[in-house]
């Protein structure tokens, strides 16, 4: 409760400034004082004592007609003496709800509203609905709360929608700004929001959205349009105009339709509406970040990259060359430019600022030798990618996650490096992907070594992307047959593809405490260039290790930990 705690006392506040200011400073002021006691009680953990406070708060605000306070008491009232009882929620819960059918008739537009609130909030915490389906003619399933089949919670949140709209025209008539302390916004602008009604649609077609989808588009179309002629009617084009908007999108999310023809029919309904609104309302920018963010969530839902370069296993960004991304990026920075300061301005914004961020992403083999491999990667935003070799040991590896680990990283970084390039490349159209091929050096000694990539010479100093891989230079290839109990492998030549025989097979595992991999077994290749570990020596009837092989100055390592896994019987 402690963020209702937090609003409630932020919304007792205002109403007591509003109070003052029409002339009523001594109530405010006394309404303000109890809420303070009611707060450092709940605070305290005495619920008893808050009860006590609230219950005279409430019957004060009754009598004062004061109405946010009375509702905001009944509500706070009723959670403290559900903590004080030992009932279950499934048992309170129905006592509640018949209390709040006995408050004056004042509140009740309110209350209900909190009711089917509470209804949502304590489905999705205990998993209400999830039961096995109860048919509703069922009498006993009727009388019994939790759990509550599918269809029961379905039919109860329906009918307190139904409770909540049979007061329209009080919630109609209450801004939502004086009830800010029970009902939570979000991030919806206050001027489309503004009467409880704009908040009630919204709550009531995100019940139908998640509960109900055979009647999910009938029922949240209906309201929507309700909010719609309602605004139309009082003339506040920024609730009709983001009521429009979300109509449309609630279309595009529940409609049958195939995807691909729902999205074409979105982006329309968008065009026609940043031009249809203009500048008449800061809602226009929202539509308009909606509008640039539908091919960058295109491509990150798994379209098809816009070039043919060859297949890297990478996180893309956003491509253009069929994807549009500089209009994209025209269309945000307008609308960034055009309303800094709203909800939709900042989500420009951000657009504008993903777009124009500098990407790097590179891959390559972990284990050098003839033939050599090639540096595959994706940038964006960048002329030029910056490569530095370091060396490093065989202890540095083991001695924490070396690959993820930023101290060791910077550490590294440190140390005068072996080889250095500077791969340019190709240019692009604006806030195109550009795709990186670049050879290794192939004049490296055998070693363990770290590749960094930068997008420039500062390799990560300025907070540009930096990547670092370990890599190591050798002429053998390690071949690994391990699961279903067995942990067991051949060492080759990496070039010929010869046995290597008399190798020395270490297995490192972590100790019982610390990070820092101790060796653990040690093995010898046979003239086959094959091992076989003793997997009893693992850990529950298994082995879990990183394997480093050892022969003639030559060094080569698996690719991480191993697992022999557990024999199938």
């Amino acid at each position: 409760m402690n963020r209702f705690w937090k609003r409630l006392v932020l919304a007792v506040a205002a109403v007591a400034v509003a109070a003052a200011l029409a002339g009523a400073f001594m109530p405010g002021c006394v309404f303000r004082r109890a809420w303070s006691k009611a707060e450092d009680a709940h605070y305290d953990r005495l619920p008893r004592t808050v009860t006590n406070i609230v219950d005279g708060i409430f019957r004060k605000a009754v009598a004062a007609e004061r109405w946010p306070d009375a509702a905001r008491a009944f509500i706070v009232r009723e959670e403290e003496m559900s903590e004080l009882s030992d009932e279950q929620v499934a048992d309170w819960l129905p006592k509640f709800a018949a209390s709040v059918d006995e408050q004056p008739a004042q509140l009740q537009a309110v209350l209900q509203l909190h009711l089917a609130r509470t209804y949502r909030n304590y489905s999705r915490q205990y998993g209400w609905g999830n039961a096995s389906p109860t048919k509703l003619d069922d009498a006993a399933a009727k009388d019994k709360m939790p759990p509550w089949s599918p269809e029961k919670i379905a039919a109860t949140l329906e009918a307190q929608f139904a409770k909540v709209f049979a007061h329209e025209a009080e919630l109609k008539s209450q801004k939502m700004s004086d009830w800010d302390g029970i009902f939570d916004r979000g991030t919806i602008p206050e001027s489309c929001c503004p009467t409880l009604f704009d908040f009630a649609v919204r709550d009531a077609v995100g019940f139908y959205g998640e509960t109900i989808p055979d009647k999910t588009l009938e029922k949240g179309f209906a309201l929507y349009d309700k909010l719609i002629e309602f605004h139309k009617a009082d003339g506040n084009i920024d609730a009709l105009a983001m009521a429009e908007l979300e109509r449309a999108e609630y279309v595009h999310e529940f409609d049958r339709k195939p995807k691909a023809e729902r999205d074409d029919s979105f982006e329309d309904f968008l065009d026609g509406f940043i031009k249809r609104w203009g500048d008449k309302t800061e809602v226009v920018a929202i539509a308009a970040a909606k509008k640039a963010r539908m091919p960058i969530k295109a491509h990150r839902d798994g379209a098809p990259p816009c070039g043919g370069a060859k297949e890297v296993e990478l996180p893309a960004p956003p491509q253009s060359e069929d994807c549009g991304l500089a209009a994209v990026h025209d269309l945000a920075a307008k609308y960034a430019a055009k309303w800094p300061w709203t909800l939709g301005g900042k989500l420009c914004g951000n657009i504008v600022a993903d777009i124009e961020e500098k990407y790097l992403s590179i891959d390559v083999e972990r284990n050098w030798w003839t033939p050599w491999p090639e540096v595959w990667g994706k940038a964006r935003n960048l002329d030029e990618v910056h490569f530095r070799v370091v060396p490093v040991s065989f202890d540095e590896i083991v001695a924490d996650n070396f690959d993820t680990s930023e101290v060791t990283r910077d550490r590294c970084l440190l140390r005068a490096p072996v080889k250095e390039w500077v791969e340019k490349l190709l240019p692009s159209l604006p806030y195109d992907e550009q795709v990186l091929c670049s050879s290794v050096p192939q004049v490296l000694p055998s070693g363990h070594y770290l590749l960094f990539a930068a997008s420039n010479g500062k390799f990560g100093e300025d907070g540009l992307p930096l990547f670092a891989r370990q890599v190591t230079v050798t002429s053998l290839a390690l071949v690994l047959e391990n699961g279903n109990g067995d942990f067991k492998g051949t060492v080759y030549r990496a070039e010929s593809g010869e046995p290597v025989e008399g190798a020395t097979v270490e297995l490192w595992g972590r100790p019982d405490m610390g990070w820092k991999y101790v060796l653990r077994e040690t093995y010898t290749t046979d003239k086959d260039g094959r091992f076989v570990a003793d997997v009893s020596k693992g850990d529950n009837g298994s082995l879990f290790r990183r394997v480093r092989v050892v022969k003639d100055g030559e060094e080569v390592l698996s690719l991480g930990n191993e697992d022999s896994g557990s024999r199938r019987v």
